[in-house]
């Protein structure tokens, strides 16, 4: 206190003092118990991919490439990094078909001309990525001789 006096510790009153009770410690399965075996080891079960219908998934796919053609027409006023992600992603969809190789091309060379960064180093390793594999699928392989 303030005026020097001690103050008394509060006396604990057996009557009212709540009893202590023992929680039982759980066990960890992760820990090894000399007495009991690890359980065996278990392997997932395997899981076939879901089989798609060929016609839903060509208008999943044309919806796809009109959602990303939405997002990134070419004559947009801004180019931010969702514009150049949505250009991206149109052209990775189209390096599955090998005649649209040139196009791949010619829309890259068209990007490059809008911006020369390409969107950032990231979004333009990616581009370059694609050209590539455009270029190198346009090379005429050697005829063979029999």
């Amino acid at each position: 206190k303030a005026d020097g006096s001690k103050v008394a510790p509060p006396r604990s009153d057996p009557q009212r003092s709540v009893p202590q009770r023992s929680v039982p410690q759980r066990s960890n399965p992760q820990r090894s118990d000399p007495q009991r075996p690890d359980p065996p080891e278990v392997e997932p079960p395997e899981v076939e991919p879901p089989q798609i219908d060929p016609s839903t998934a060509a208008r999943a796919r044309t919806r796809a490439f009109a959602l990303l053609r939405e997002l990134s027409p070419l004559n947009a006023a801004t180019r931010d990094s969702i514009w150049w992600s949505a250009q991206a992603a149109q052209l990775e969809m189209l390096a599955g078909d090998p005649t649209r190789a040139a196009d791949i091309v010619a829309r890259i060379n068209r990007l490059e001309a809008m911006d020369a960064s390409l969107g950032g180093a990231r979004l333009a390793r990616g581009f370059s990525a694609l050209r590539a594999r455009a270029e190198s699928s346009m090379i005429p392989s050697e005829p063979t001789t029999p």
